[in-house]
């Protein structure tokens, strides 16, 4: 979904990642921040709940492993997701156009 130049960009600043199971596609691109460890088909497998890990620590990539992280606790309530989600719109949300405007000035700044 990135531009060729933005992705190499964002991958050349990362230090840690945690990636999910991935589509085959992803899985070929994200292969070389496991290797040798992991292989495409490792990505694509992964099981629910596990993600590939490879951690920045001092400044250097460590040897990348698996991680099992929780499932989700409990049966959801629809309900109190979407209070929450209208509680969060009214005290946080701004109107598009604005948000939109203020994208626009801080562009024009970083090109001048």
């Amino acid at each position: 979904q990135l531009s060729q130049e933005i992705r190499d960009a964002v991958f050349g600043n990362i230090g840690t990642i945690a990636a999910f199971r991935m589509g085959p596609e992803d899985a070929e691109f994200m292969v070389k921040q496991f290797a040798p460890v992991f292989d495409a088909s490792d990505l694509v497998n992964l099981p629910n709940f596990n993600t590939a890990m490879r951690l920045m620590v001092g400044g250097l990539p460590s040897h990348p492993f698996t991680m099992k992280c929780l499932p989700p606790l409990g049966t959801s309530n629809v309900e109190l997701g979407n209070a929450i989600k209208q509680l969060s719109a009214a005290k946080f949300g701004r109107p598009r156009a604005r948000v939109e405007a203020a994208i626009a000035v801080q562009l024009a700044l970083t090109l001048k």
